[in-house]
């Protein structure tokens, strides 16, 4: 698997920049990724030091809208919670200034 593409967007919401103080940043990663895979990805792009990685698997959902309500299916998303070494930062979700 191509590791630049591995990681698709970063997470940013208000429980995601609270975790950023304890130096844990979470990225929406590719379904068929890795723990071992993410990991690599994440310290080649930010030249970091990532010391764990969790993932989550939400499985897509179906819901009804439009003005004739019809049932559509949301996509099946992972996410990856990624703690780095105390000390180093990503540039992505740095909310000073």
């Amino acid at each position: 698997m191509n590791l630049s593409r591995l990681l698709l967007q970063p997470i940013v919401t208000e429980r995601s920049l609270d975790q950023g103080k304890l130096n844990r940043f979470t990225f929406r990663v590719d379904r068929r990724s890795t723990k071992p895979q993410i990991k690599v990805a994440v310290e080649r792009q930010f030249g970091v030091h990532v010391l764990s990685v969790w993932t989550i698997s939400l499985k897509g959902t179906q819901k009804r809208t439009g003005k004739r309500r019809l049932p559509k299916l949301t996509p099946t998303v992972k996410k990856a919670i990624v703690e780095i070494k105390s000390g180093e930062s990503i540039a992505v979700f740095d909310t000073k200034g």
